[in-house]
C-alpha cells in the first residue's frame, strides 16, 4: 500500500506545500512569529498600511493549539501604536496631521469622514472603525486633535479593534482545525488565493 510519503514525489507540490506549511507553523508558533506580530501591529497602527489581521488569520491558522498568543500580540501591539499616534495627536495636532499626509493610502476624504463620525459619536466611534475602510491611524490623530478623552477613547479603540481581530483569528483556527490536513497539503495554493481574495476586498473596501 502506498503511503503519503509515496505519493509526495509524484504529487504536484505535495511535499512543497507540507514543508511551507511546516516552517510556517513552526515559525506562528515561535517567538520570532510573536515577535513579528506585535511588530506588525505597532507599525499598522502608525505607518504601515496593510492592517494586523492579513498576517494574523494564517498565524492563528498554523498556531492553533495557542491561537491566543498571536491575537494578543496583534491586539498589544495595535493598542501601543494607538496610544503613542492618539497622544500625537492630543499634544501636536498639527505636526501630526502633517505626518498623517505623507503616510500611504491616507486621503483627505477619509480625514475628513473620520472626524465627522468622532465629532457626531464621541469615543464611541472607534466602534465604527474597524469596519469603516479608514486607516485607523487616521482615526487615532482625528481623535487625539478634537480634544477626545483618552480615558474613553483608548478602551474604545482598543477593544474596537481587538473584537474585529479576535474574530477572524477564531475564524481562521476553527476552519483550519475543521481541514487540517487539506490545509497543510495544499497550502501554498491556499496562500496564494488568500492573497488575491484579500487585497481584493481590501482594495473594495479602502478604495
Amino acid at each position: 500500500m502506498l503511503t503519503d510519503e509515496d505519493v509526495a514525489p509524484r504529487a504536484g507540490l505535495l511535499r512543497e506545500c507540507r514543508a511551507a506549511f511546516d516552517w510556517w507553523q513552526r515559525l506562528a508558533s515561535s517567538r520570532t512569529g510573536v515577535a513579528l506580530m506585535f511588530g506588525w501591529a505597532v507599525a499598522e497602527a502608525t505607518v504601515w498600511p496593510i492592517i494586523p489581521d492579513f498576517l494574523l488569520a494564517p498565524m492563528a491558522a498554523a498556531n492553533r493549539r495557542r491561537f491566543y498568543l498571536p491575537l494578543a500580540a496583534s491586539i498589544l501591539g495595535a493598542a501601543v501604536g494607538g496610544v503613542l499616534l492618539f497622544l500625537f495627536g492630543v499634544y501636536a495636532p498639527d505636526g501630526a496631521y502633517r505626518v498623517l499626509r505623507y503616510v500611504p493610502l491616507v486621503h483627505e476624504s477619509q480625514i475628513a469622514a473620520a472626524n465627522r463620525e468622532l465629532v457626531a459619536r464621541g469615543a464611541a466611534g472607534y466602534f465604527v472603525q474597524p469596519w469603516s475602510g479608514i486607516p485607523f491611524k487616521v482615526w487615532a490623530v482625528a481623535g487625539g486633535a478634537l480634544g477626545l478623552s483618552p480615558w474613553r477613547a483608548i478602551p474604545a479603540f482598543v477593544l474596537g479593534r481587538g473584537l474585529r481581530m479576535a474574530l477572524w483569528a477564531t475564524m481562521a483556527r476553527v476552519l483550519a482545525s475543521q481541514f487540517a490536513r487539506f490545509v497543510r497539503d495544499f497550502s501554498l495554493f491556499l496562500a496564494a488565493i488568500y492573497v488575491v481574495v484579500f487585497f481584493y476586498g481590501w482594495w473594495q473596501v479602502t478604495g
